[in-house]
């Protein structure tokens, strides 16, 4: 799992929120009626692709491959989310066009992994957006299950101690194997996951209704996974794509305007 840093967004003007901040990719412009892909099997459509479920997946039919989408221009855009696939080996590029054929590339993701990623780059608008997939050689068909473009949230303050990172948390159910005699025969892994929780504090009241109640909002109400980077610019490696099954229920601290919260996710291995 891996966070990808476009040279734009690390040599370029500092951020509100800097990369040492959490980043919540939620937000998503991709939906049924604004999309098209290049190509597609004709069991494994594009459309798979902007579900939130991570059984279905688009399988395009030739490389290059293409995931494109329509929006408004004054949608800012500064990441792309992928889960569920098949990409390692490939280059990925998330790209802008004012007119649908002319395209700039604002970063560049290298997989070497099959696990979730996101790509961060300079916030930009354009009236078209699209996924680039690509690679040298041949190989199998990657597969894509999901795909978010949009804005991710930046935390207003740091993580600090007492945090377990999502990818080092894993939870895995064995079943030990013996015989009748009671030898020990291996185990069986009967599912994997990872889940951990995470806490922040000291949040203005003002920030946390105006920007964190909605990703609170959207995770809580049936809406489904996001995207979780805790440090990118430190750890790029852990990022996951998860979701929590708890209420998520802020404190106020009693000093200033101040508020904390605190939340428990977990996700695919």
């Amino acid at each position: 799992m891996s966070v990808f840093i476009s040279d734009a967004l690390l040599l370029g003007a500092p951020t509100e929120f800097p990369l040492t901040h959490a980043r919540i990719g939620y937000r998503t412009l991709l939906r049924v009626d604004n999309i098209s892909v290049s190509s597609a099997h004709p069991d494994h459509p594009g459309v798979n692709a902007i579900s939130v479920n991570t059984y279905q997946f688009w399988r395009p039919q030739s490389l290059p491959a293409t995931l494109t989408v329509e929006v408004s221009e004054e949608d800012e855009i500064d990441y792309l989310g992928i889960a569920r696939h098949t990409l390692a080996g490939c280059r990925v590029r998330l790209q802008s066009s004012v007119n649908g054929s002319d395209w700039v590339t604002h970063g560049e993701a290298h997989p070497d992994d099959n696990r979730a990623l996101m790509l961060l780059i300079a916030p930009a608008s354009a009236r078209y957006w699209r996924m680039l997939i690509d690679r040298d050689g041949v190989g199998d068909m990657p597969e894509v299950g999901v795909v978010f473009i949009g804005k991710a949230l930046a935390m207003q303050r740091m993580i600090y101690g007492g945090h377990s990172p999502i990818t080092l948390s894993r939870q895995t159910t064995i079943r030990p194997n013996k015989s009748d005699t009671g030898q020990f025969l291996g185990f069986s892994v009967i599912r994997r996951g990872i889940t951990t929780s995470v806490s922040f504090r000291n949040l203005t009241a003002s920030w946390y209704r105006s920007q964190f109640d909605p990703f609170v909002k959207y995770a809580t109400q049936g809406k489904g996974p996001f995207f979780f980077a805790w440090r990118p610019a430190t750890f790029p490696q852990e990022v996951a794509y998860c979701w929590t099954d708890k209420d998520i229920v802020p404190t106020n601290m009693g000093k200033r305007d101040l508020m904390e919260v605190s939340f428990s996710m977990m996700g695919l291995a």
